[in-house]
């Protein structure tokens, strides 16, 4: 009840068996007023959903593509995305948070990626110290970096860039909240032409590189996802999924990667099944695995 007594907010405890599914609400005359008197009794009912569309197209465009999509929740729903311009040939981030009052999304700044950048593309969003970040792979003058912008109140900011070897490509960032923002990716090492997944924190306002590659391999690598808790990380990646290879699991506590388990994420008895679209979640200091592979099949775990 609120401190004027005008309105009443109604929390569901449990989630309903099935939805859509109506709830009944019933005021009984055991409420009372401060003088004593009884209420008189009242009921109402309404209705709670199945999935309810957000005011349709998010697109800055409606006629442009738009490629990997990102969501979160930061005072509502908050959604970051890269939309290409098949004109210019340029990928630009947007993202738009969702008015209730309005019932429409609101862009949220321009545009994330720098303006001085030529393409952007592959973002992936976190909120963190009660602020939303967005990590994205952009090209600068036909080299793929890797940069983090942050909302701070009125544009984004960007990071310098992340790359850990400023000459070596970087590409399709992943970022996920524990004690600290951490961002992943995969990054070529020119020098013994091989592919590695490096990862950097966040220490105060700079970026630190993390001390331990999680891998590197001459045939490269899918990253899927990553996850957080405390000081740990997680990282879930296909090595060489050309090959057929399976996905794996490896932590972080800041020092060296280990891998979970005794090998690939497997669970139709073929460890040559290529993995692809893993998931990583981290509920109640539990961790969770989901993955798919080109069959109508899915798996889940619990580590």
């Amino acid at each position: 009840l609120s401190s004027d007594g005008k309105q009443l907010e109604i929390y569901i405890k449990e989630q309903p068996a099935e939805l859509p599914a109506k709830v009944r609400v019933t005021l009984s005359d055991a409420i009372r007023d401060r003088a004593g008197n009884r209420l008189e009794p009242y009921s109402w009912q309404f209705e709670l959903g199945d999935w309810i569309p957000l005011a349709g197209v998010l697109n800055h465009d409606p006629a442009h593509d738009v490629y990997a999509v990102d969501l979160s929740w930061w005072n509502g729903p908050l959604v970051v995305w890269g939309e290409d311009d098949p004109d210019s040939s340029n990928r630009t981030v947007f993202a738009a948070t969702w008015d209730d009052d309005a019932s429409s999304w609101r862009p949220l700044g321009a545009h994330v990626d720098p303006s001085d950048l030529s393409t952007c593309n592959f973002p992936s969003l976190a909120v963190y110290d009660g602020a939303p970040w967005v990590a994205q792979q952009c090209t600068v003058r036909g080299r793929q970096r890797v940069l983090v912008a942050h909302w701070d109140g009125a544009a984004w900011e960007n990071s310098d860039y992340l790359n850990h070897d400023q000459s070596a490509g970087a590409y399709t960032p992943l970022l996920a909240v524990g004690d600290s923002l951490y961002a992943v990716w995969r990054e070529w090492n020119a020098q013994a032409s091989r592919e590695r997944i490096v990862w950097s924190y966040l220490s105060g306002a700079d970026w630190t590189a993390g001390t331990q590659d999680a891998a590197e391999n001459s045939n490269g690598y899918e990253i899927w996802s990553v996850a957080a808790t405390g000081a740990n990380l997680w990282a879930a990646f296909t090595d060489d999924p050309g090959s057929g290879n399976g996905a794996e699991v490896y932590q972080t506590s800041g020092g060296a990667w280990s891998r979970l388990g005794n090998g690939a994420l497997d669970a139709d008895g073929n460890p040559a099944t290529v993995s692809s679209g893993v998931r990583l979640l981290v509920v109640a200091g539990k961790l969770y695995s989901s993955r798919t592979w080109p069959r109508p099949m899915d798996a889940c775990w619990r580590w």
